[in-house]
C-alpha cells in the first residue's frame, strides 16, 4: 500500500486547511 507519501500530504494539508481531506482521500484511490 502506497499510504507512506498520502499520510506526509494529509498531514501538510491539514495543518493548512482540513476541508483538503476529501481531495488527498480522492488522490489515494486515483493512486
Amino acid at each position: 500500500m502506497t499510504l507512506h507519501p498520502i499520510t506526509l500530504q494529509y498531514q501538510g494539508e491539514t495543518e493548512m486547511s482540513g476541508g483538503d481531506l476529501v481531495g488527498i482521500l480522492m488522490v489515494g484511490k486515483q493512486l
